[in-house]
């Protein structure tokens, strides 16, 4: 990873205008890893780029990847478009956010998204379509669990399921 950072005071510091577009720092490729307190590996967090914006108080990533492990060894991939940094323990997702397990046998897509990496847990208000093989269901709002492998589907749940030939 390379971090930059801009020295030089921008002229909005000068006229005591704040810009909430500038950026102090940015780093690209961006490689995060955490571990639990027993040192076993629970995360990854890659991103092609993260913009550090001092007025707004937030980092934003481009094009993050978020691979959890569960308790049980398994493993679920997000990503997004972009996302937002709050404090240690939150990402905001934002635009094609989609879950799906490695072995693809479950997809979840939705449009925003909050992952509390603490608790490995993900949750929405908005429209979120669950794909298991060939079935869909769709609902408004969902809680996941991606430690203990628990979903939970909040409003509007409607299922078209496809009977196996």
């Amino acid at each position: 990873t390379t971090l930059y950072w801009d020295r030089t005071p921008p002229l909005a510091l000068l006229t005591n205008t704040p810009d909430k577009n500038r950026i102090d720092l940015f780093a690209e490729q961006v490689h995060g890893i955490k571990f639990d307190s027993s040192g076993k590996l629970t995360e990854t967090l890659l991103a092609q780029r993260l913009d550090h914006y001092p007025e707004r108080g937030e980092s934003v990533l481009v094009q993050p990847v978020l691979e959890s492990l569960s308790k049980d060894g398994k493993i679920w991939n997000t990503t997004a478009d972009t996302g937002v940094l709050v404090g240690d323990a939150e990402i905001q997702l934002q635009k094609n956010v989609v879950i799906v397990d490695r072995e693809k046998t479950m997809r979840f897509e939705s449009e925003k998204l909050s992952y509390f990496s603490d608790k490995q847990e993900a949750t929405t208000d908005v429209l979120v379509k669950l794909r298991r093989l060939a079935d869909v269901t769709t609902a408004i709002g969902m809680r996941a669990n991606l430690n203990t492998n628990r979903i939970e589907l909040l409003h509007n749940v409607d299922s078209h399921y496809v009977q196996a030939q």
